[in-house]
């Protein structure tokens, strides 16, 4: 894993190789070794440019410090001024306020110079002791501590959690499914929240990006973190076994729900403040795979014998038309594209997935799929509806860099009337105008007779050719 990391990310970007304690305690069937610990390979983008999020001092540390002498600088602790490493100027010589002597214990020296130490005691930086007649001590005040810790490379199970807390946490929330693919490498959520602590920003506004999502922990952590110091932290999982219908996508709609469960139900409702830090929606994209491509691809020769069956096929399947691709030969001028030719009924369309059990009918959202070829930053979805109850899906949106706002409308065309909808969307425009939403670019599917809407066809049928958005 280190190797191709370092080959990603650059051998010069590896931070650090983190030691975590995941059980804690020894495993008397092991052969040999008790395997305690796993590793937590640390790496940055630009190790130059990167620094780490202190962890939080524990309340323990905190409570050391206190005030006695009401130093107007605050609480403070003190410390020892004798070290045993040899030091030139640290024989020397200090009389207390109360005119005791001090010298340094055998083997030992003062770890500052007799210059330095007469500044600090100008300053009352010295403790004395109450009576001032105490050995010597150097205040440090609280406020000039840094806020947090530097984390360290070893990550006790106290720390971090273990594999134990992770199973619980697991089956806390899932009373079904197929756990037991998991069970044996999901991490707890106080060992993601640990890393994502360090790596993240100061304002919790990060990206969360987890490519082996197993069953779900890296999610839980950061709704959890969110809830805790009210970030609007994000993730983004991906998993390709079975458990993201079984697992993975329970755990988290659980989650999202209320933080604590027990065998499977809610130990509490989430309160006000843990419900406004919970994000509301998560969006499932379902990517097609490379079997499932081959098997929807088709030559030209193949549409036209199924041409003649398409009467049939339509009054068997309604609407419901496949989604198929088409190659043309010979390869050298092969292209693969959409064969959504006809986008009159664009929440109509499926796909043929192949499972086990054979190929598998599956809905597809082409909605979903214009936004990504044509490379859209969605703000907001709505839904209208004319006076005749036709619907219309409206995306507000944005291109990828911010600076053009676009708008785009979907609807079925089944029995439209070009005049209704002109008078319905001018109307829709002006108001939309009028309310200070002006936009850049308006597309719709199908033709449009409404000036200043355009049609998104050709620009759909371009995209999914050529594989990239503008």
């Amino acid at each position: 894993l280190k190797f191709l990391l370092s080959m990603t990310f650059g051998a010069s970007n590896f931070l650090a190789s983190i030691i975590w304690q995941k059980v804690f305690a020894p495993k008397n069937t092991a052969r040999d070794f008790s395997e305690d610990h796993d590793y937590v390979l640390a790496y940055a983008r630009q190790r130059e440019h990167w620094l780490p999020c202190l962890l939080p001092r524990s309340g323990g540390a905190d409570s050391r410090y206190s005030n006695p002498d009401d130093d107007p600088r605050g609480p403070w602790t003190s410390s020892d001024l004798t070290g045993r490493n040899y030091y030139g100027e640290g024989q020397y010589e200090v009389t207390s306020p109360s005119g005791v002597v001090f010298r340094p214990p055998i083997g030992r020296y003062w770890t500052v110079s007799a210059e330095r130490f007469r500044e600090l005691d100008q300053d009352h930086r010295i403790w004395w002791g109450p009576a001032g007649g105490n050995m010597p001590r150097l205040k440090r005040f609280l406020a000039e501590v840094k806020p947090g810790v530097v984390p360290r490379t070893l990550w006790t199970h106290k720390e971090a959690g273990n594999t134990q807390e992770a199973k619980r946490e697991l089956l806390s929330a899932l009373s079904f499914g197929r756990t037991e693919d998991v069970l044996n490498t999901v991490k707890p959520t106080r060992l993601l929240g640990r890393i994502i602590g360090i790596a993240g920003t100061s304002d919790g506004s990060d990206w969360i990006l987890d490519f082996f999502a197993g069953s779900g922990t890296t999610g839980h952590a950061v709704m959890n973190l969110n809830r805790e110091d009210g970030g609007r932290r994000k993730f983004i999982l991906v998993e390709v076994a079975d458990y993201f219908d079984t697992v993975l996508l329970p755990r988290i709609a659980k989650v999202m729900y209320t933080p604590e469960w027990k065998d499977g139900r809610p130990r509490r409702q989430p309160t006000p403040e843990e419900a406004a830090r919970t994000p509301r929606i998560v969006k499932v994209l379902r990517l097609e795979s490379y079997e499932d491509a081959l098997h929807n691809l088709v030559a030209p020769s193949t549409l036209e014998r199924a041409a003649a069956h398409e009467g049939a096929y339509r009054a068997l399947a309604g609407e419901e038309y496949m989604l198929r691709y088409w190659i043309e030969l010979p390869l050298r001028e092969a292209e693969t594209c959409l064969r959504a030719f006809d986008l009159a009924h664009p929440f109509r369309y499926s796909l043929e997935v192949l499972t086990d059990a054979g190929p598998v009918r599956k809905p597809v959202d082409l909605i979903e799929t214009f936004n990504w070829l044509y490379g859209l930053r969605v703000r907001r979805y709505e839904t209208w509806h004319d006076d005749t109850g036709r619907e219309y899906r409206a995306v507000r949106a944005s291109d990828r860099e911010g600076r053009r706002r676009i708008l785009v409308l979907w609807r079925d065309m089944e029995g439209l009337s070009p005049e209704a909808e002109r008078a319905f969307l001018e109307a829709k425009l002006r108001d939309l105008e009028a309310s200070g939403e002006r936009w850049d670019e308006v597309l719709i599917n199908g033709d449009s007779p409404t000036p200043g809407v355009r049609s998104l066809d050709a620009d759909f049928k371009r995209l999914m050719m050529q594989g990239e958005a503008v």
